[in-house]
């Protein structure tokens, strides 16, 4: 991938860089459903279990998958930390009391997971 930059100066200088991307983990977690859709009623107490997801590895690895949010929007906005994930559980709690007075919304949320390697430990 070739990027450029080009500043906005009266004499107008560019700079080209190559950035290598390198793909990791082609192999990682596959979700067992493409999609999970759930319904949550409003006024629900901070914790409150909305959904589990599960992942698995495609190899048939028994190795723990640890689950993590990349992001929650609605309509395409990035709205605050609504929800949290259980790490190891994969079960989506309300972060938030949710109130349809201000808002009822279509909640997106993009979840990630890795399959923890014993290989390789995290620290």
């Amino acid at each position: 991938l070739i990027v450029s930059a080009t500043d906005l100066g009266p004499e107008r200088r560019k700079s080209t860089t190559e950035l290598t991307i390198i793909l990791q983990g082609l192999d990682g977690p596959v979700f067992t459903q493409p999609k999970y859709i759930t319904i949550l009623k409003e006024g629900e107490p901070i914790g409150t279990n909305v959904i589990s997801i599960e992942a698995a590895s495609p190899r048939g690895s028994e190795a723990p998958v640890e689950y993590y949010i990349v992001s929650v929007r609605c309509e395409e906005k990035t709205v605050g930390r609504l929800f949290t994930i259980g790490r190891q559980t994969g079960i989506i709690q309300t972060a938030a009391i949710l109130d349809r007075e201000q808002g009822a919304c279509l909640y997106l949320v993009d979840v990630y997971a890795i399959e923890k390697s014993t290989a390789f430990p995290r620290t």
